[in-house]
């Protein structure tokens, strides 16, 4: 589903998903994996906007120290790529 930046997602194609913290639509799942699920998201003031949402699982955030560090590492890493 490919939209020119400017363009905003159709209002029937969001109702399938939700919004999260007021700030974005969620536009579809982009995938899932054992640990997380990203989605696409649209910001909401802006819809030209639009965002990787990645959820990581309360259980594996649960397991251990080495998997909080783990996710933390990986903002880090992704912080440098904007």
């Amino acid at each position: 589903m490919e939209k020119s930046s400017t363009q905003s997602y159709k209002s029937s194609e969001r109702k399938k998903y939700s919004k999260f913290n007021d700030e974005y639509h969620v536009v579809e799942s982009l995938g899932e994996g054992k640990t997380s699920r990203v989605y696409l998201c649209q910001e909401i003031k802006d819809p030209s906007k639009k965002v990787a949402l990645k959820l990581v699982r309360q259980d594996f955030l649960s397991k251990d120290k080495a998997a909080i560090k783990s996710i933390e590492q990986e903002i880090q890493s992704l912080r440098g790529l904007d």
